[in-house]
């Protein structure tokens, strides 16, 4: 399953859209949604050498993800 979620996070840098990616892998956009904030945030959490975060840091995290998405995106 981890290889299928870095492919969905592959695929979406690549411009496919959540939409797309649900019907390809067999689930619902919010779904892919999930795969894919999950698999940034696992990222970020790689980059920042951590395994956990504290009390308050998940806001942070949350930030971080969804600024990611934005760049993406854009």
């Amino acid at each position: 399953m981890r290889n299928r979620n870095k492919k969905i996070l592959e695929l979406y840098k690549s411009g496919k859209t959540l939409a797309e990616l649900g019907r390809l892998f067999g689930f619902s956009q919010s779904r892919a949604q999930q795969i894919i904030t999950w698999e940034l945030g696992k990222g970020i959490l790689n980059k920042l050498k951590r395994k956990k975060l504290w009390r308050g840091e998940w806001e942070l995290l949350n930030f971080a993800v969804k600024e990611e998405i934005k760049e993406i995106v854009l």
